[in-house]
């Protein structure tokens, strides 16, 4: 598994910044004269910042913190021992949050935070260690943070430079995805990608691209909703003349409406449909067509992700539901795209491929 840590110091990666840049300051060197500086401001004002942290089972943290700290890492910068039963292999994302404090505590708290020694009972009311498979950060206002490095600056291909690679796995924005494709382009691999929100002109890239490397690309990862594609399909051709809506429910936070599986089941029924079109959110007035396909989308809590397709032919209804127990469904799938997509010819592959495969 790949190494990743992320960090949300706050005012810190602000001095970061500034100390990684003078001549003869290491990252560690830099970390440590940041803390410093950090918690000396604790004299003029609140170190403190609000911070509300939901995890995969729906547990939520919501607090003013110092800082925190997530990855799989068990050593962070400066020689913190953040995390000092992490694992590479588990799966699992160890978080550590620590809690505001008054600046007389601080200077003991940094001690046993940086030795690894805040597991114990005593310490736990500070600092909080937990771990999970997902989980999501919101703040009220913008935060710099670092992600895998010590100096909270960005990182990009070009500093990445050339790596040997099978496979590229994108999850991060649809607005990335050209930078990514000329990437796998530019060192030869297959790319899978698991990222939705895409435009029309993002697809057509991703479609271009295909014809001169491997690309995987599917608005789900997940094993179940290709399968739930295929039986929509073939539902669709049992009854031609059945009306068919599909209902998808997320969590509040995803910014995407209606969702990029949504879509993947309408283009599968599509297929045996050829003259279907989507109704996205249904309002206003009008008969429903013969050709129409509803599309609806609900919007709460910490929903993984609902998917149905009602097929009803006026006698008789059908109903298909796949529903996500975990977010690590899709880190699964990924995985198994990315093992699949090992040494394919340059083309077009998704999850029906893989089914096509067993």
């Amino acid at each position: 598994m790949k190494r990743c840590k992320v960090h949300a110091f706050f005012n810190l990666l602000d001095h970061l910044i500034s100390y990684k840049k003078l001549p003869g300051v290491s990252g560690s060197m830099a970390y440590n004269l940041s803390v410093a500086v950090t918690v000396g401001g604790g004299l003029f004002h609140r170190l403190g910042k609000p911070m509300k942290v939901t995890f995969d089972d729906g547990e939520v943290i919501e607090e003013r913190c110092m800082f925190s700290v997530f990855g799989n890492e068990q050593v962070y910068g400066g020689g913190y021992h953040a995390a000092p039963e992490a694992k590479l292999d588990d799966g699992l994302i160890d978080f550590c949050i620590v809690s505001e404090i008054g600046l007389l505590r601080i200077a003991k708290v940094i001690g046993v935070y940086k030795k690894g020694e805040h597991i114990i009972p005593k310490t736990r009311k500070i600092i909080k260690l937990l771990r999970c498979r997902t989980l999501c950060l919101e703040f009220p206002e913008e935060r710099r943070v670092s992600i895998d490095g010590e100096n909270g600056v960005p990182r990009t291909f070009d500093a990445l430079g050339k790596v040997e690679a099978d496979v590229g796995v994108d999850f991060s924005h649809h607005s990335a995805i050209a930078d990514v494709l000329e990437y796998a382009k530019s060192i030869g691999c297959a790319a899978v990608i698991g990222t939705t929100g895409h435009t029309a002109e993002e697809k057509e890239l991703i479609f271009a691209v295909a014809k001169e490397i491997p690309v995987f690309y599917s608005g789900n990862m997940s094993l179940g909703i290709a399968v739930l594609c295929r039986l929509a399909k073939q539902a669709a051709a049992a009854f031609p003349d059945a009306d068919i809506e599909i209902v998808e429910v997320h969590h509040n936070r995803k910014v995407d409406a209606p969702s990029g599986t949504a879509h993947m089941i309408f283009n599968a029924i599509k297929e045996v449909r050829p003259n279907a079109y989507e109704n996205c959110g249904r309002s206003g007035e009008g008969k429903r067509t013969k050709d129409e396909i509803g599309i609806s989308a609900l919007r709460m809590g910490n929903v993984v992700g609902i998917h149905e397709v009602h097929i009803n032919t006026g006698t008789q209804t059908l109903v298909l539901k796949h529903e996500s127990g975990s977010r690590a469904m899709l880190a699964d799938g990924a995985v198994s795209a990315a093992k699949f997509m090992v040494g394919k010819e340059k083309g077009m592959y998704d999850m029906e491929s893989i089914l096509n495969a067993q």
